[in-house]
């Protein structure tokens, strides 16, 4: 009995040591020379302006960090977001930039930059004269732009801008203003659902319709409301002084396109019903031009829910689709029409069909 008590009385201590050894474990760095080797920036990634002037160099770590791998992540209609600064989840942020002029080789010093940059969706504005940048903090996306010429940079928003379907802003024509996706509201998302009153019912037509899979998809009305939420965002007109004026009205916004007169807004918006075998690339939507002020103009295409296209390589929808604005033209929209429904293995003559309209954008 002696043996079994003093067993006993062993195992209990070896447990106990054991438990505050556990307790006491934090993550450990490698020794330096390991870290120098591993723990360093990847190569700058350059940028250069249209008129071929100006260099950016965008430096950023080559792993993410501990807090970055900790932030939450939601996985709705196929994307996967950060509900706490409404960004793609798990982006790499660089962390500093560099200006040169490519004409005289000097290097432009950067004044006025927030300690511990974290940014990312850079770009120049089309004259070149500015550089514009997405700060990302803790709690949010704030707008900035540096001068190129000074190298004076300055925040124009508060860290309110949506990222959830891409790139947050888009340079106007002029390179004066941008247009910017804001979140309508700062509030957080209320967590707290009511129970379902009923089941998810999903009506199968008997009509035959491969389709792929795919993962992240939407399940639930929950799921639909938070989605929502996420992507609906307002846009807001932000000069270079960082005075913003409200433009278009709250709206899942997928892409807005000044033209290049800057006279009009090619808009692409995303509509209900939302569907639950398909992501959002594939949701109804419709496609407007509005004029600067953000004043309807004509409405060019409603594109109903895209659950029918083939399941065969380089299938595609019918219907316009692809609308742009040619470049070489003050207000001239261009699409695409599949002539063979889509279907790449129809025999047709001719594949493709490519569309322009000039404004009113009503005529044939």
């Amino acid at each position: 009995m002696s043996i079994l008590r003093f067993t006993a009385a062993a195992c209990t201590a070896f447990m106990a040591l054991s438990l505050a050894a556990q307790s006491s474990i934090t993550f450990q760095k490698p020794p330096q020379a390991i870290l120098d080797v591993f723990d360093v920036d990847l190569p700058p990634s350059p940028m250069i302006d249209a008129q071929s002037r100006t260099l950016a160099l965008l430096t950023r770590p080559a792993y993410l960090s501990l807090a970055d791998l900790a932030q939450p992540e939601l996985r709705l209609a196929g994307l996967r977001l950060n509900p706490v600064t409404h960004n793609a989840s798990r982006t790499r942020p660089f962390t500093a930039f560099s200006l040169q002029d490519l004409t005289t080789g000097r290097s432009v010093p950067l004044q006025g930059l927030p300690a511990n940059l974290r940014f990312e969706y850079p770009s120049f504005s089309p004259t070149g004269a500015h550089f514009a940048f997405v700060e990302v903090q803790e709690k949010g996306l704030a707008l900035w732009v540096a001068e190129v010429a000074t190298g004076q940079a300055r925040r124009l928003t508060e860290p309110r801008l949506s990222a959830t379907l891409g790139r947050p802003y888009a340079w106007a024509s002029d390179g004066q203003s941008l247009l910017v996706w804001m979140r309508p509201t700062l509030e957080t998302y209320p967590e707290a659902q009511p129970l379902p009153v009923g089941p998810a019912v999903q009506e199968a037509l008997g009509v035959k319709a491969p389709a792929r899979t795919y993962q992240d998809l939407l399940r639930s009305p929950a799921d639909e409301a938070k989605f929502a939420f996420y992507v609906t965002t307002t846009i807001h007109r932000v000069d270079l002084q960082g005075r913003a004026t409200p433009l278009l009205p709250p709206a899942i916004y997928r892409s807005v396109q000044p033209s290049p007169d800057g006279a009009y807004l090619l808009v692409s918006e995303i509509r209900k019903p939302f569907s639950y075998q398909f992501p959002l690339e594939r949701f109804p939507s419709v496609v407007r031009v509005v004029d600067g002020q953000g004043q309807p103009v004509a409405t060019l295409h409603e594109r109903p829910l895209q659950d029918r296209i083939p399941v065969d390589f380089d299938a595609c929808e019918e219907g316009p689709r692809h609308f742009a604005w040619r470049q070489d033209r003050p207000a001239t929209l261009t699409w695409l029409e599949a002539q063979d429904g889509g279907v790449p293995a129809k025999a047709v003559a001719m594949r493709d069909a490519l569309y322009q309209l000039d404004p009113p954008f009503r005529g044939q």
